[in-house]
């Protein structure tokens, strides 16, 4: 098993919450009655039986009931599997029931394509016209379309609250000078012209598959945009057409170069549209930490921290050599060993092997394996006893003659 993630998804507009993970047979012959199982926040949640053919990996998941917010974790696993020592996968997450959204902007009222999503995110979010860096501290998510205007008091908020957090952007199609400069900076990219003629469709042909935010949207049918920026960034670029990128995103800030508002724009009416900007949501949300390390990995904690043998420990920086959840008051790390570690693949090397130590080294090989044999130590031990027991029963004989 591996891979093992949450998952927050839009599914009938309405929002759904899973556990989604990988199940891999390395063995060249089928397995059949596969049973993985979900526990979570100390509980046994759910099963699935599952059959693999030869080499197959399968993506499985399990839905969520959360009832509370905070952090979740727990692992999957492979019940009666004969090695124990990667049969799970660990998994840890942050979970707030009431997400809080504010919009960042000059308008009275979203755009439709943009306030049916946000509605189903949050049927409260806010407008704001004015940015006040304690009133934004209680917001969980904060996006930016139609701003006011960038002067110097709303660039430093802005700033000090991507440090923090991601922050999504709205390109429209009256981006004045000053914001156009702030996205080139910010995502490192240069604006070259607004396409909004009918003639100047572009054909949306790439999208990220493992990015949390378009990993569940296909593009199996060509589709159109208009009414968008073109751009060339160092960014990572999520979503692009042939001539473009429209979506990308820095450190957890995201940046959609297509108006939301336009009346010719077929990709908002698509099913992706939806689901990517409710999965940029999600993304960006505060407290957001899907991470999961491997062993190996260096991790910091700020305060004492309970490892997954259930001591309490007080060292703030360490490497972590065990697998399983560690922690904290304030967070909740996952730890899995490395996949590598369980894909046991025969090493193609055609050179001269060269061993270190070549005295017994198949010996040594076993040794490891099965431990040291101490039968025969113990044999020599019990007969020397034995001789030594009748040495002394011959001796107080004499004695007693």
């Amino acid at each position: 098993i591996q891979k093992s993630a949450f998952s927050h998804n839009l599914v009938d507009r309405k929002s759904e919450n899973k556990i989604t993970f990988s199940v891999i047979n390395h063995s060249n012959s089928a397995q059949e009655n596969i049973i993985c199982r979900l526990f979570i926040d100390g509980v046994s949640s759910a099963e699935k039986v599952v059959n693999l053919k030869a080499k197959q990996e399968k993506k499985i998941e399990f839905k969520l009931h959360l009832q509370e917010s905070g952090w979740h974790d727990g692992f999957v696993e492979v019940v009666n599997e004969r090695l124990t020592f990667d049969n799970k996968n660990y998994f840890a997450f942050f979970h707030n029931q009431n997400p809080k959204l504010a919009f960042f902007s000059k308008l009275d009222k979203l755009p439709k394509p943009l306030e049916s999503i946000a509605k189903i995110y949050n049927k409260d979010y806010k407008i704001i016209s004015d940015l006040n860096l304690n009133d934004l501290s209680n917001f969980d998510v904060i996006a930016v379309y139609q701003p006011p205007q960038l002067n110097s008091k709303n660039k430093f908020i802005l700033d000090k609250l991507s440090k923090e957090r991601g922050i999504i952007f709205f390109a429209d199609a009256h981006l004045s000078d000053e914001w156009k400069n702030y996205f080139s900076e910010k995502f490192d990219s240069d604006f070259i012209s607004y396409h909004d003629k009918i003639d100047e469709d572009a054909t949306i042909i790439s999208s990220q598959k493992h990015h949390i935010i378009t990993r569940d949207i296909r593009l199996d049918k060509a589709i159109t945009i208009n009414d968008f920026w073109e751009i060339k960034t160092k960014s990572n670029i999520l979503m692009g057409s042939d001539n473009s990128a429209l979506i990308i995103e820095k450190n957890k800030s995201i940046l959609y170069l297509f108006d939301p508002a336009s009346m010719i724009n077929k990709f908002l009416v698509s099913p992706a549209f939806p689901v990517i900007t409710y999965n940029s949501f999600v993304f960006s949300q505060k407290d957001n930490n899907y991470t999961s390390l491997t062993t190996g990995s260096r991790v910091n904690f700020s305060e004492d921290f309970i490892t997954p043998s259930g001591k309490i420990s007080s060292v703030k920086n360490m490497i972590v050599h065990s697998p399983g959840i560690y922690k904290s008051e304030s967070k909740v790390l996952a730890v899995n060993i490395p996949y590598e570690e369980s894909n046991f693949i025969k090493l193609d090397y055609k050179g001269d092997i060269k061993i270190l130590n070549p005295q017994n080294w198949e010996n040594k090989i076993i040794s490891s394996r099965y431990g040291f044999e101490i039968w025969k130590i113990l044999l020599i031990l019990v007969i020397l006893l034995f001789i030594s027991e009748m040495l002394i029963i011959k001796i107080s004989e004499r004695r007693a003659s």
